[in-house]
């Protein structure tokens, strides 16, 4: 998978991206190399460090725009520093995928000030970048990265062309020094005899008092160093799993839809161990949890069949 920006165009040479500070811009997201027999799940991580900022669209399901897609997963992972985009392509009669496609575009804001960011794609056992291919294999795509450097605009150089230079003013001709060759010298009179000195030897020495001593200084308290704050992320407990009301709900958020799917498939493709509502999976009523309960699912969210089997 490739990592680019898209807009504003011309400002990356060599993955190398250099930004105005404080705007948006967009990055895009490409399965370049898909597997010969095309994929039927894709999705990406993407890591922007904190210097950027990701805002979601108020409908991210548009912010993937990998087509044909059953209907896209959106935004299934999110936080300060990343952001997950997926899409389950689906099965016959829904068409797989085996072209070169974009999976995702979505908006990043550059900071403030002048930084200088590796945004790069990421592995994760379940919600990293990975793609399933027609034949429920997992794949890592190779991964790409940029690098956006956020610049302030230029601040003008004191000195430059639009500051007047100073014109120089004349220099006045020096004064006369004193004592030069037409100032007479003074003829130097006897030194008188220096008077006694007091406290001389018949001055008694006065006996110095104790010296006081300084002011003492009250010593400044060092407030205590506060212990470090830290910035990890709680890892959310574990939800207890709960018996579903809705056949094929097997995320538990009360609907059946692609997410359900893309579930089942992470289970078929070994990507995670167990699903939140287990017992709802057996979307065709086969007595088993098997990828074509996805199939199933897949076919019921795009409107080919209109219920579920009871």
């Amino acid at each position: 998978m490739k990592l680019s920006v898209i807009e504003p165009t011309g400002v990356c040479i060599d993955n190398k991206c250099t930004l105005p500070a404080g705007e948006p811009f967009t990055l895009a997201v490409d399965v370049e190399k898909p597997p010969v027999e095309g994929f039927i799940l894709a999705q990406s991580l993407v890591g922007f460090g904190p210097h950027l900022t990701y805002k979601p669209v108020p409908t991210p399901e548009h912010e993937v725009v990998l087509e044909p897609c059953a209907v896209p997963s959106h935004v299934f992972e999110e936080g300060e520093t990343y952001v997950g985009h997926g899409c389950i392509t689906g099965f016959p009669p829904i068409p797989i995928i085996v072209e070169p496609a974009t999976l995702a575009v979505f908006e990043l804001t550059c900071s403030e000030g002048t930084t200088s960011t590796l945004v790069e794609l990421l592995l994760s056992p379940t919600n990293g970048t990975l793609m399933t291919t027609a034949g429920f294999s997992q794949i890592q795509p190779d991964l790409t990265h940029v690098t956006v450097n956020c610049v302030e605009p230029d601040t003008p150089t004191p000195g430059g062309p639009d500051t007047p230079t100073p014109t120089p003013t004349d220099t006045p001709e020096p004064s006369p020094t004193p004592g030069g060759p037409d100032t007479p010298t003074p003829t130097p009179s006897d030194t008188p005899e220096p008077s006694p000195t007091p406290g001389g030897p018949d001055t008694p020495t006065p006996t110095p008092s104790d010296t006081p001593t300084g002011t003492p200084t009250a010593a400044t308290a060092t407030p205590a160093t506060p212990a470090s704050t830290s910035t990890s992320t709680p890892v959310p407990a574990n939800t207890p799993t709960q018996r579903p009301s809705l056949l094929g709900d097997v995320n538990c958020d009360g609907s059946v839809n692609p997410t359900d799917a893309a579930l089942l498939l992470q289970l078929a493709a070994a990507l995670i161990d167990e699903l939140p509502c287990p017992d709802a999976g057996d979307a065709d009523g086969d007595g088993e949890t098997t990828v074509i309960d996805a199939t199933v699912i897949l076919q019921f969210s795009a409107g080919l069949i209109s219920s579920l089997p009871p």
